[in-house]
């Protein structure tokens, strides 16, 4: 069964269900590299999912604070 759903995952880079169904899998397996990475492809999922526009107005922020708020501060120096 792994080689069908790699090669959807494969064949479909775009879409989430064939790399879900693919994590699926992974978490019925017995070793823990597999099941690893199980978690690791859920995660690089959320990650695209992100709302982008929420991280660029949080960053946004960071900067216009920076002078002004110690937070916004140390976290600006502490990125470069």
């Amino acid at each position: 069964m792994s080689a069908e759903l790699l090669r959807a995952v494969l064949d479909y880079p775009e879409l989430d269900a064939p790399r879900l169904a693919y994590a699926a899998w992974c978490d019925e397996q017995s070793d823990e590299a597999t099941r690893a990475r199980a978690e690791f492809i859920r995660g690089q999922i959320a990650i695209h999912d992100t709302d982008l526009d929420i991280l660029n107005r949080g960053g946004a922020y960071l900067l216009q604070t920076r002078d002004s708020h110690p937070i916004s501060g140390a976290l600006c120096r502490k990125i470069g």
